[in-house]
C-alpha cells in the first residue's frame, strides 16, 4: 500500500482580523427564537492579487437587520447585527497559477473565512442576550488527490 503523502495547498490564511462587531436591539430579544438564511445578507470582497507580495485580501461580512426590507411573511428580527472580518492570504505562485488567485479568492476564501464569521457572529449575540443566532454551516465536498501509478 502505498503511504499518503500530505502537502499543504499553496494558498494559505496568514492573518486574520476581526473588523467590525456591531448589535443593537430593536425589541424583545425572547420573540425571535428561529433565525432564516433569508434573514442575513453574506457579502465577500477581495483584494486584487499583488504579485510581488504573493498576497491577497479577503473581506467577509453579515448583516442581520439592516437594508431592504424583510418579507411580510417573515416576521421582523428584533436587533442588528453587523461582523466583519479580514483575511490575508499568502500564495505560492510557484504551485498555484497566480491567474487564477482571484478567482480562488471569490470563490474558496469565504468558505475558509466562513467559520470564523459565524463564531463571532454567534459569540457576539450571546453577549447582547440573544441566544438563538446559530448561522447555518456550509458543507464543502471533498476532493482526495492520488498520484497516478507509475509503471
Amino acid at each position: 500500500m502505498a503511504e499518503e503523502k500530505y502537502t499543504a495547498h499553496p494558498i494559505q490564511l496568514h492573518t486574520l482580523d476581526v473588523q467590525e462587531l456591531h448589535f443593537s436591539a430593536k425589541g424583545d430579544l425572547s420573540k425571535s427564537d428561529q433565525l432564516t438564511d433569508s434573514m442575513f445578507k453574506l457579502v465577500t470582497k477581495h483584494t486584487s492579487y499583488d504579485s510581488e507580495l504573493k498576497r491577497i485580501g479577503v473581506k467577509l461580512e453579515i448583516k442581520m437587520g439592516y437594508g431592504e426590507e424583510p418579507d411580510s411573511s417573515i416576521e421582523p428580527i428584533p436587533f442588528k447585527l453587523w461582523v466583519t472580518i479580514a483575511g490575508l492570504f499568502t500564495v505560492d505562485d510557484d504551485r498555484f497559477d497566480s491567474t487564477f488567485v482571484e478567482d480562488w479568492a471569490k470563490k474558496n476564501a469565504p468558505l475558509i473565512l466562513y467559520p470564523y464569521l459565524r463564531e463571532n457572529a454567534y459569540s457576539l449575540a450571546i453577549r447582547c442576550g440573544f441566544r438563538g443566532l446559530l448561522l447555518p454551516l456550509f458543507e464543502v465536498p471533498t476532493i482526495k488527490y492520488s498520484e497516478p501509478n507509475a509503471e
